[in-house]
């Protein structure tokens, strides 16, 4: 075991960001991920589109998401799997107000207020559109990410610059020494044994499983998405459309992937079980959406949110909500809340530095692709700024209940019930 010897669990995009950074100072890194296959297809990294946007409410979360933005554009271009297609946001809120002033001081040209006549400007033409009478703007510096397709190229740089990867396995518990002063790695739920200097907890909604603090401050939430199947001539007419996000509802759409593609979903407080505090396994099956896109988990969603979503869909786009030939896919995807939406990028109090937890990304982390790993690593090196040290520090309130971030104004927690679950395959009625 070397002193730079690094053990990541989870190879989603906090993990896979981390490894990504630290492997350019040197260090020797293992990740293991409890799928057999990496990315993980139940992993809420493990998906068609996430959005990129620098529109917070909060200054150091809209500054990060500028610099990922940036990022993007500079080191990713070749990729080519993020769409800088921009952003109408409606919705009158508070959060919505201050991410407009915050966005609108870093992206003076890029950024406009909308009314009536321009909201109808900036949506694609020739499709059937609902009046929009909500307060808007445009954010052109905002776009989306092909998250399953962008993990699945971090994993691959990590592992050619020297990263360890290893599928299937499942931590059963984290190794503290005989004295309890520190931790020496991992014990997968088969018996097998991993040492490391370091050990990082990035295992996103899982990681309420690894310590007990953890699971104080962290709540896994399950958050419900469709993908529906457009024909030719839709996606012909709507693949140059914006990202519409409704902050007043929680309604979010993209637009359509190469594979036709449409998603749609609700950023809300979520599901949650009453009888553990982590994600509740229910029928799933892999299903590749595209030839270059890692297979990914579709399962039912609850019956109620069928509605929620067509109805929210219907409000922008009336003919993709009502037409009941367009073949509906879901998903269930699992949040890792933290209090008021901060990360957790701490070491454990207990553990001399040897056991360091990445997580906590309250819906929020993809935004930031490497731009993760590079605060995980200013912890590790004692550079993180100060304001986000105390933001991401694990010696917050422990014992305050995790709650909704401000940018969900849904406050509610669901319970998963199994009993109201619809076929993932349903149509809206």
């Amino acid at each position: 075991m070397t002193e730079k010897s690094v053990l990541i669990v989870g190879a989603g995009v906090f993990g896979l960001s981390t490894a990504y950074e630290l492997l350019q100072d040197g260090y020797k890194v293992t990740i293991v991920e409890q799928s057999d296959q990496i990315p993980s297809e139940s992993s809420s990294s493990t998906d068609i589109s996430k959005i990129v946007r620098a529109d917070y409410s909060s200054a150091v979360y809209s500054k990060l998401a500028a610099e990922s933005i940036a990022d993007l554009e500079k080191n990713w271009t070749e990729a080519g799997f993020f769409h800088q297609c921009g952003m109408v946001v409606l919705g009158e809120s508070d959060y919505a107000k201050a991410s407009y002033k915050h966005v609108k001081s870093m992206y003076p040209e890029q950024v406009r207020l909308l009314d009536q006549s321009s909201i109808q400007d900036v949506l694609p033409k020739n499709v059937p559109l609902n009046s929009l009478t909500r307060t808007a703007y445009q954010n052109k510096a905002s776009g989306w990410i092909e998250s399953g397709r962008a993990t699945a190229e971090l994993a691959r740089r990590c592992e050619e610059m020297g990263a360890t990867l290893i599928p299937n396995f499942t931590v059963g518990r984290v190794i503290w020494s005989g004295d309890n002063d520190r931790v020496v790695g991992v014990e997968s739920a088969s018996g097998e044994v991993l040492d490391a200097a370091l050990t990082i907890i990035a295992s996103g909604a899982w990681s309420t499983l690894l310590d007990d603090q953890i699971n104080k401050m962290l709540l896994a939430s399950a958050q419900s998405v469709a993908m529906i199947k457009l024909t030719e001539e839709q996606h012909e007419r709507y693949k140059d459309s914006p990202i519409v996000i409704n902050l007043n509802t929680g309604i979010y759409m993209f637009p359509p992937t190469s594979t036709r593609y449409f998603k749609v979903s609700k950023h809300h407080a979520g599901y949650i079980s009453r009888e553990r505090n982590a994600p509740v396994s229910i029928d799933t099956k892999r299903e590749q959406l595209g030839e270059d896109e890692p297979p990914l988990s579709i399962s039912k969603i609850p019956s109620v949110m069928y509605d929620e979503l067509r109805n929210g869909l219907k409000e922008v786009y009336p003919e993709i909500a009502n037409d009941s030939s367009l073949e509906w896919k879901t998903r269930m995807c699992w949040y890792c809340d933290a209090q008021n939406g901060d990360y957790i990028i701490d070491y454990h109090p207990l553990s001399n530095k040897s056991l360091l937890f990445a997580t906590g990304g309250s819906g929020h982390a993809y935004k930031m692709y490497t731009v993760l790993g590079k605060l995980v690593k200013q912890r590790m090196d004692g550079t993180l700024d100060a304001e986000m040290s105390d933001m991401f520090s694990i010696q917050r309130d422990t014992e305050q209940v995790p709650v909704v971030d401000k940018s969900r104004l849904d406050t509610v927690r669901r319970d998963f019930s199994v009993a109201f679950m619809a076929e993932g395959q349903q149509q809206p009625k």
